[in-house]
């Protein structure tokens, strides 16, 4: 195989891994949304922190490491909390913006 297939097919994961990212990103945004209402520290919870995991750990090896560390930072933020209150909230609507800016970004 060459570099420059290699390139090439490496540029075609990374084109369908920002496709996908909205979907990922909704997704991310709708259990955030569960726990930040019921503040508690159920399903939805670990669901986001794994959700948030993933990203963190795959957008940077697609070339999108501001969506990577956003993610880190939220993921850090909720598994350092033992409920999410208000300061929680704010912060986490931030993290997620700036998820969202870093994923939309080329």
């Amino acid at each position: 195989m060459t570099f420059q297939k290699l390139g090439k097919e490496f540029e075609e994961l990374r084109d369908e891994y920002r496709r996908g990212m909205p979907e990922k990103l909704a997704r991310v945004e709708k259990l955030w949304a569960i726990v930040a209402a019921s503040a508690s520290v159920g399903r939805p919870f670990q669901e986001l922190c794994r959700e948030l995991h993933t990203i963190a750990g795959s957008a940077g090896s697609f070339g999108i490491p501001g969506l990577s560390e956003a993610a880190l930072a939220a993921e850090n933020l909720l598994v350092s909390t033992a409920k999410v209150g208000e300061p929680e909230r704010r912060i986490m609507e931030k993290l997620l913006e700036e998820m969202r800016g870093a994923s939309a970004a080329r």
